[in-house]
C-alpha cells in the first residue's frame, strides 16, 4: 500500500510531462534512419538468471513488485525494441513505455480464471537490480483461484527462475518458478 500510494503520487504528477518527452524522443529515434540501421547491442556475460515476484493481496488489492538484473533487462529491451536501452537514465518517459509494453505481454495474472489487467507504476533502480512495480485493485469480490505466468526474460534467458513469495491475508508462501511454462498457481485456502 505504502508502495502505491507513493508511486501514484509520482506518476500523477509526471505523466503528462513524460508522454510528451516520449513521443518528441521517440519521433526523434524513428527519424534517425543511421542510428536504428547501424545498432549493435554487446552481450554482457551474466552468470546466472534469477528474479525475485512479491505478490501481496490484502482484501481487494493486489500489488505486484518484481526484481531482476537490471543488466537483463536492458538486454531483453533492446533486443525487443530494437534500439540501445540505458535503464539507469530511470523512469524516463521511452524507458516507461517500453517496460509497460513488455510487462503487459510477460506478466499475466488470472483470478477464478478471469485476466487481470495489471497496470504499471513503474521502476526503482537497486545496485545492480530494477524494481518493477504492478498493481489492480479487485473490488469486493472474493477470489479463491489465482495463476500468474511470468515469462519475462525468458526469450533470452531459458534458464531465467523466479522465487515468487506470495503474502495474502496474513498467509505466505514461497515457490520457484521455472520453465518451460512459467506458470504458477495458488488457493487463497491453501496459503
Amino acid at each position: 500500500m505504502i508502495i502505491r500510494k507513493k508511486l501514484r503520487r509520482i506518476m500523477r504528477t509526471k505523466l503528462v510531462f513524460l508522454t510528451a518527452i516520449f513521443v518528441f524522443l521517440y519521433t526523434l529515434s524513428i527519424a534517425s534512419d543511421s542510428f536504428q540501421s547501424n545498432l549493435s547491442f554487446p552481450q554482457r556475460a551474466h552468470p546466472f538468471h534469477v528474479g525475485l515476484v512479491e505478490v501481496q493481496i490484502d482484501s481487494n488489492q493486489l500489488e505486484l513488485a518484481v526484481r531482476v538484473f537490471t543488466d537483463d533487462l536492458e538486454m531483453m529491451l533492446s533486443e525487443r525494441f530494437r534500439k540501445e536501452v540505458d535503464l539507469t537514465l530511470g523512469d524516463s518517459a521511452i524507458n516507461f513505455w517500453m517496460l509497460h509494453a513488455m510487462l503487459r505481454e510477460d506478466v499475466r495474472l488470472q483470478a477464478d480464471s478471469q485476466a487481470i489487467d495489471l497496470h504499471y507504476l513503474g521502476c526503482e533502480g537497486e545496485e545492480d537490480a530494477l524494481w518493477l512495480y504492478l498493481e489492480q485493485d479487485l473490488g469486493k469480490k472474493e477470489i479463491k483461484n489465482w495463476a500468474l505466468k511470468l515469462t519475462l526474460l525468458t526469450q533470452l534467458f531459458p534458464e531465467q527462475r523466479f522465487v515468487v513469495r506470495i503474502h495474502q491475508n496474513g498467509h505466505n508462501k514461497t515457490q520457484l518458478l521455472t520453465g518451460p511454462d512459467f506458470l504458477i498457481q495458488w488457493s487463497g485456502v491453501d496459503l
